[in-house]
């Protein structure tokens, strides 16, 4: 995605992760990032990205994610490494496309979740859930 302020989210992190989150990125002067809610789940991505658009869904879902908007790649390579040394459940890293900014929180949770089970499978040489080899 072009254009818009450097932004960084997170979505599925305890009270107490947040906290370790906002206090790890204080000590390389990142802003604590913008924590998604599960209101949010109906809204597309671009509108929360661009306007902290709020919905009136629910979104239960035990995914952690951080997004990554409006960053170089460098910037998010760097946020990446650094964020592995927090202490916190790893999340799904992921950037903001313009594919994805077409789609809901959701929809979003649910594709990365799906890549995430494949990538995990592929490397323990499995196939996915829910997909069978013809």
């Amino acid at each position: 995605m072009a254009g818009g302020t450097p932004r960084v989210f997170t979505f599925g992190f305890t009270a107490d992760e947040s906290a370790a989150i906002d206090a790890a990125l204080a000590e390389v002067r990142v802003p604590p990032p913008t924590r998604l809610r599960p209101s949010q789940g109906d809204c597309r991505v671009g509108d929360i990205v661009d306007r902290d658009t709020d919905g009136s869904g629910t979104l239960a879902s035990a995914e952690r994610l951080v997004l990554f908007a409006h960053l170089p790649g460098e910037a998010v390579s760097g946020l990446v490494d650094y964020f592995r040394g927090i202490d916190v459940p790893r999340p799904i890293f992921a950037t903001v496309t313009e594919t994805s900014a077409s789609w809901t929180l959701a929809e979003l949770l649910e594709h990365l979740a799906e890549e995430r089970r494949a990538h995990e499978a592929a490397r323990d040489g499995a196939a996915p859930a829910g997909r069978a080899d013809p």
